[in-house]
């Protein structure tokens, strides 16, 4: 299975600032009546269709599967089977209709459910994990399916890891921190016994020293040939074999509108002034997240600026497929989010903004359509 995931009605003029660049060009809009707007959206490939998935685990606690090419039809996918067992749930994955996978946090759980929400398989990855220690897993970008039959999951190393003495020490853990492992991938989830692997220690020392506190949601994006690690903290894509795990080639991303970097506190910073930590995620610009477009063969990187406001600028900086920069095009944060999926049409982006005042706002998800020229 080949898909692109893990983090938004009518026509539109464009603003004078977007008429000065026109390289991109908005294609249709689409209205898609799920019953509840939430960001957690992802699209997936399977029957030989691209289906734009949204969940809601909280209130709703279901999957809103809709076919791109016909967003009146919706498949809602029941989630309380699994939240009635106590579970909290992370992620999920869509391989068929009736293989449906879903990561549960704090407990290390994979449950496989069909298109009625009933749990058919559960996969523990606790025995599995303790081989290197304490770890949680989390999702990527995409979020972790790889292929038919292989996960990759971030890791996120437990302070239950240390001793006793040592877990009120910042720096002791910090240093194990960077020291442990932040992939772990299974090979075959569908054997009775499981073939995994750890990957990337160290990642962080890549960009950043000891003792700065690199909080974040790992962002690992798959493609079909490779792993694309994108943080805060760097400018830099990093491009890692999805085999071996060995960092490859690390591609510096460059903006018209700002850097692309926020240094991370230290650990003194965090035990005493710990509003700094969300202070420095608006000091400066960041990469996002990174797209492709596997018919063209090139890259969108999203970039998001420092705060104007109430709005978040971005831009879009299309790269050709040896990652050289081609474009950038600043969107109009008034309409959009930096929120897109890349699909074989093109990307699409939420336009929250545009609808936000339509009555039912609250209960679809709303997106443009968009082509480069």
């Amino acid at each position: 299975m080949s898909k692109v995931a893990i983090p938004f009605i009518f026509l539109f003029l464009f603003s004078c600032e977007f008429e000065q660049n026109k390289s991109i060009s908005p294609i249709e809009n689409f209205s898609f009546q799920s019953g509840f707007f939430n960001m957690n959206t992802q699209v997936e490939y399977f029957d030989n269709e691209e289906y734009l998935c949204i969940a809601d685990y909280h209130t709703h606690k279901k999957i809103a599967i809709h076919e791109l090419n016909n967003p009146d039809s919706v498949l809602f996918v029941d989630l309380n089977e699994i939240t009635n067992l106590g579970e909290k749930i992370l992620a999920y994955e869509v391989q068929s209709l009736d293989t449906i996978m879903v990561l549960t946090t704090y407990s290390n759980n994979l449950y496989f459910i069909n298109r009625n929400g009933e749990i058919w398989k559960q996969v523990d990855f606790n025995p599995y994990l303790e081989e290197e220690g304490g770890f949680e897993l989390f999702k990527c970008e995409t979020p972790f399916q790889f292929n038919d039959s292989t996960l990759i999951f971030s890791l996120e190393y437990l302070v239950q890891n240390l001793p006793a003495n040592s877990r009120g020490d910042l720096d002791v853990f910090y240093q194990k921190y960077y020291e442990a492992p932040t992939l772990f991938k299974v090979d075959n989830i569908y054997a009775d016994t499981l073939s995994c692997a750890f990957g990337l220690p160290g990642l962080y020392t890549n960009f950043s020293a000891n003792k700065s506190v690199p909080l974040e949601a790992k962002k690992f994006t798959f493609f079909e040939d490779k792993i694309i690690f994108n943080s805060s903290y760097s400018d830099s894509l990093y491009i890692i074999n999805p085999n071996s795990f060995e960092i490859e080639r690390k591609i510096a991303i460059h903006s018209d509108y700002s850097e692309l970097l926020i240094q991370p506190i230290t650990t003194n910073d965090l035990q005493t002034k710990p509003e700094l930590l969300n202070e420095n995620f608006k000091s400066n610009g960041k990469i996002r997240t990174v797209l492709y477009d596997k018919i063209h063969g090139f890259y969108s990187v999203l970039a998001m600026h420092k705060p104007s406001g109430e709005h978040f600028p971005w831009s879009i900086i299309k790269l050709d497929s040896t990652f050289n920069k081609v474009d950038e095009i600043k969107m109009d944060e008034s309409k959009y989010l930096s929120l897109a999926r890349s699909v074989n049409n093109g990307i699409l982006i939420s336009n929250y903004y545009e609808t936000l005042n339509d009555t039912d706002h609250f209960e679809k998800n709303t997106f443009t359509l968009f082509q480069y020229e």
